[in-house]
């Protein structure tokens, strides 16, 4: 990737970079149209991702900035740190601290251990850690889904104690082993093939990871080590007993159609199910504030916590 642009934002021809069919479902949702400019005006599109060694990241990291990098040097609440890695290179590392007027005096960072903290201060923050819902987006929608058929396993424990799963929250999550194919039409997915080429979540950097986390002189030995239906959960046996779930996903993302069948399949074992598909937007939209799906997609989640847990 080339280094940012240092003037004014130049002009762009979005559809020198995005395919027709793709653009036109953005062109639904202006705030994506904006950003696809931003970030093709900012930098030349990212090559194909291909292996870097960490002494060309080292020597020319400019080159790999992200689009939407901001030098907060000299910022309030930032400190520079340096990590000594096993080889003796000098990482810099930036620490940014919450403001204390919005979000107290800490200490940071409490997220490493929410779920401890929660529970012990159950009072303090007004909570019941015997109602519990789980949930992810992508990676941790997928944790999720594993997480909500073992819940089933260990159901009559859960229900003796009084604690049964109220919702499970999955969003763009993958429930096949995608990471394993060769290449994008080994799909059985419509949505895979018509959005590859998305640039938000493009199959060629996707197929580039699963190289690395999923290489195929390793995939024996992988799938020796977990069962099968944890790399592809559309493949579960046991559908039955598993708690109500909020599917929610994105028009244009290669993954929505292999999640929205993961709900069919419960619907099918007898889970409550409930879809909701965000149009405009790609993979990730959630992440982006400035959208109005991403604020929505907030205030579903609040108002589905608080049916499935009694509030409202």
């Amino acid at each position: 990737m080339a280094p940012n642009s240092t003037g004014p934002p130049k002009e762009v021809d979005l559809s020198e970079f995005v395919d027709p069919h793709i653009l036109a479902k953005y062109e639904r949702e202006s705030g994506m149209i904006g950003f696809l400019e931003h970030m093709f005006s900012q930098d030349v599109p990212p090559p194909v991702p291909r292996d870097v060694s960490i002494e060309t990241i080292r020597e020319q990291h400019q080159l790999f900035r992200l689009p939407n990098w901001l030098d907060t040097t000299g910022w309030e609440r930032v400190i520079d740190h340096e990590i000594i890695s096993e080889d003796g290179a000098k990482i810099p590392a930036r620490i940014y601290y919450p403001d204390p007027m919005k979000y107290g005096d800490g200490p940071y960072p409490v997220h490493l251990n929410y779920h401890g903290t929660a529970k012990a201060s159950a009072t303090k923050l007004n909570v019941n850690p015997d109602s519990m819902s789980i949930g992810g987006i992508s990676a941790g929608g997928a944790i999720s889904v594993v997480l909500q058929h073992l819940a089933r396993v260990l159901q009559h424990l859960a229900r003796n104690a009084g604690i049964p799963l109220k919702l499970c929250l999955l969003a763009v999550t993958p429930t096949t082993e995608g990471l394993a194919y060769s290449d994008y039409t080994d799909s059985p997915f419509q949505s895979f093939h018509e959005f590859n080429k998305d640039p938000i979540l493009p199959w060629a950097q996707t197929k580039y990871f699963g190289s690395h986390c999923m290489p195929k002189d390793k995939l024996p030995e992988l799938k020796a080590m977990w069962p099968d239906w944890w790399f592809s959960p559309l493949r579960a046996t046991n559908w039955d007993g598993l708690c109500d779930t909020f599917i929610r996903t994105a028009e244009i993302d290669m993954l929505r159609d292999e999640c929205e069948a993961y709900g069919v399949k419960l619907i099918a074992g007898g889970t409550k199910v409930t879809f909701k598909r965000y149009i405009g937007v790609p993979h990730l939209f959630m992440y982006f504030p400035f959208l109005q799906p991403a604020k929505q997609f907030d205030l579903d989640a609040i108002e589905a916590l608080k049916r499935a847990h009694g509030l409202i």
